[in-house]
């Protein structure tokens, strides 16, 4: 577990890397400008629709197709092959009305835009709506990696994409501009199916007739559609956000889009090495009824994220300004633009906190199959980021979307962990908690030392960053080696197998 944690964080990383290069070369070309908004709005749209379907039927696969390999009772095969089937017909339905219909899509959702700023939107809708499939497809060969322990392969698919956007976007802006950027998406996506298709060996024979006859599928679809009715309603803030955003002047759904952006990236490298490894462990440790296995799996998992969660969280609250200057402003995003998106990154870092301790909590709700609960989960979160965005927008401007995105995902937080904790006492918590108040107050400690450069200097800098958040986050590190006996052991543990990293598959 260590080892493929260590593997699938380092991709992470390196993913992290690319995708910056990508916000810095948009940034560069397009800053803030109308084009930029234009390509935000229409990107919550594929975005939106692949979450919903990821978050439902691709979630509930991987530990239906685990327990069909602990049960051997048939071929996975013919399930697998279901589900491809059953995704294909489901995607093409849904992107032939987009293609059909873009504009008038457009015109509903995004009110606030002007008629040219509507046409540029629906063009780039048409050019990404290729990436559902793909990018549908793509993540249920994912997941049939994943059933089998094997992560390497597929974190390295996910760089695929962004290189491609990068490189097509560079030899094409100057001819397509933005259209340049969805056009490199679509084309990622396209050759990150191809090569996971390629390195799966999977035979796909598409059967329709097997789909009503396939009683695990069947199962599959009974517990996703739960799970697809919460993510239509949960995972519409993001095109309830850029609705909001439209109607205030040029360039706030830029400053939010960016802002977010860095959070979902932030979110990624905190998460996915941990979410990704113990997500099949979780569910053979369920599927084996092994309570003591499963409860440590998911204490380990919550204790790591929180570790990680914190230094990240500090070092972007602090020095917001000079992040954002430095990944960001130059060429069309300029000095303005860096203060705006910076103020936002610090309060969005809320809602990167409860984003990332919710991940394992919320994935629990498919191992254990009470999807209603993360139906419920999604329409009281949905129902409070709706009602505080408006609200709260009309008060503190585009800065009130910010605070109505941590407050709903604070109370699906809190409600995921008791619902889960009342019906499956899924963790112990006095030790879970005592770990916590160290790691907190470990935080604190090291917030202390990265704030105190006020006392000397009125501005940050690259090198007052390097040296106060670098000394708080090695002592961070340090104490937390000295208050938790996890921390020790994992250090441990990743110094004896970081040589092994290469040669694994």
């Amino acid at each position: 577990m260590i080892k493929s944690t260590i593997q699938v964080t380092l991709f992470s990383l390196l993913g992290i890397v690319i995708n910056f290069i990508i916000q810095i070369l948009l940034a560069y070309f397009f800053g803030a400008s109308e084009e930029r908004d234009a390509f935000f709005a229409a990107t919550s749209v594929p975005t939106y629709i692949n979450v919903i379907i990821s978050g439902s039927f691709v979630v509930v696969f991987l530990p239906r197709l685990i327990d069909i390999g602990f049960r051997k009772e048939k071929d996975p095969g013919v399930f697998i092959n279901n589900m491809i089937t059953f995704s294909v017909v489901l995607l093409l339905i849904i992107v032939l009305p987009i293609v059909l219909f873009s504009k008038g899509i457009v015109s509903l959702l995004f009110h606030g835009f002007n008629t040219e700023k509507i046409d540029l939107t629906a063009k780039l809708l048409i050019v990404l709506s290729p990436t559902l499939i793909f990018q549908g497809l793509a993540n249920i060969l994912v997941a049939i990696y994943h059933s089998k322990k094997v992560f390497l392969k597929p974190s390295c698919s996910f760089l695929i994409a962004p290189v491609t956007t990068i490189l097509v976007t560079y030899l094409f802006k100057s001819q397509w501009g933005i259209i340049s950027v969805a056009a490199g998406s679509s084309a990622g996506w396209l050759f990150t199916f191809l090569y996971l298709r390629y390195k799966a060996g999977i035979r796909y024979k598409p059967n329709m007739s097997s789909l009503f006859q396939d009683r695990d599928f069947q199962l599959c679809l009974r517990q996703s559609m739960p799970l697809f009715l919460g993510s239509f309603i949960y995972r519409g803030s993001t095109v309830i956000e850029k609705m909001v955003a439209s109607s205030f002047p040029a360039g706030v759904i830029s400053y939010l889009g960016y802002a977010s952006a860095i959070v979902t990236t932030l979110s990624s490298v905190t998460i996915n090495g941990v979410a990704t490894t113990m997500f099949p462990l979780l569910s053979e440790a369920w599927s084996a009824r092994d309570m003591e296995k499963f409860r440590k799996f998911y204490s380990d998992s919550l204790k790591v994220i929180f570790i990680l969660c914190v230094p990240i969280m500090l070092i972007t609250i602090v020095f917001s300004k000079t992040i954002i200057a430095i990944v960001l402003e130059r060429g069309a995003f300029n000095r303005q633009d860096t203060l705006e998106v910076s103020r936002l990154l610090a309060l969005l870092m809320g809602g990167y906190f409860f984003l990332s301790i919710n991940t394992i909590p919320g994935r629990l709700f498919y191992i254990t199959g009470i999807t209603r609960a993360g139906l419920i989960s999604a329409i009281v979160e949905v129902v409070i980021y709706t009602v505080l965005c408006i609200l709260l927008s009309r008060i503190f401007s585009y800065y009130g979307i910010a605070y109505a995105q941590i407050i709903s995902v604070a109370s699906a937080t809190i409600f995921s962990w008791v619902i889960l904790q009342v019906k499956f006492q899924v963790l112990q918590i006095g030790p879970l908690f005592r770990d916590m108040l160290k790691i907190a107050f470990c935080g604190f400690l090291s917030f202390l030392l990265m704030y105190s450069y006020r006392i000397w200097f009125d501005e940050q800098t690259f090198l007052i960053m390097l040296i106060f958040g670098g000394f708080a986050v090695v002592g961070y590190f340090f104490l937390l080696s000295l208050l938790l006996k996890d921390v020790a052991r994992l250090r441990i543990l990743i110094v004896s197998k970081i040589q092994n990293l290469i040669p694994a598959k």
